[in-house]
């Protein structure tokens, strides 16, 4: 069929925890094509970003710049509330696994008496308790221009590899109820609202990343976004 203009929905069934920065289309498409070839068994040569270069999307090319015609998602308005996690850490039990041999590195025999510490104010022993907000979301929509078959094949969370939308997925947040996609011309300008390397109407300028890997601080890059995908 190949590429055509695209809406993409997802419903969930538990609140989402929504970052600081717009989540693009394009990087769980690239998530979902890396992770398809790392299940598969494909051996790596060089960067595993590389897996994702050439996604079922079409681009969009303007003054030397270039991006994909995907957009951010855009969430349904929904109540926030705050949720929290908590860390423990038992130093008894600690204490007698480094005793028994169970843990390798700075507790090796012999040891002067209290040589060795237990700090569970820092480093990776420190007890956590922090609170994170969540708002409660129905549904979630993104546009694109792309291959219709092959994006359903990646991101339909019968697939396994997109089952959760946004942070603390682990923890069961974002969950992906159902999976919708399907021709739609609006997506012919809707795609555009993303974070996008050129000026446009309404566009503040920002230092955020432009393509996948989102993650990656060598792809951030002086970009433009409109205030609503900020917030």
């Amino acid at each position: 069929m190949g590429m055509q203009p695209l809406r993409l929905e997802w419903t969930l069934s538990t609140p989402m925890v929504v970052g600081a920065h717009p989540l693009h289309l394009d990087a769980l498409v690239a998530y979902a094509v890396t992770e398809e070839a790392l299940r598969t068994g494909m051996v790596v040569s060089g960067p595993i970003s590389d897996i994702a270069r050439d996604l079922p999307l079409q681009r969009e090319e303007q003054a030397g710049q270039w991006c994909w015609k995907a957009s951010a998602l855009r969430r349904a308005a929904g109540p926030h509330s705050t949720r929290f996690w908590t860390r423990k850490t038992d130093p008894y039990d600690y204490a007698t696994r480094a005793q028994t041999g169970q843990l390798e590195g700075r507790f090796k025999a012999p040891m002067k008496p209290y040589a060795a510490k237990i700090d569970t104010q820092r480093g990776l022993l420190k007890q956590q308790f922090k609170f994170f907000p969540v708002q409660q979301i129905q549904t979630v929509t993104a546009w694109c221009i792309g291959d219709l078959n092959r994006l359903e094949e990646l991101l339909h969370p019968d697939s396994g590899f997109v089952t959760n939308l946004g942070g603390k997925g682990r923890m069961g947040f974002g969950k992906v109820r159902s999976f919708l996609i399907e021709s739609d011309d609006a997506a012919l300008m809707k795609w555009a609202e993303r974070v996008l390397p050129w000026a446009h109407e309404g566009a503040l300028p920002v230092r955020l990343a432009i393509r996948p890997p989102y993650w990656d601080v060598a792809n951030l890059a002086d970009a433009f976004a409109i205030p609503a995908l900020l917030g």
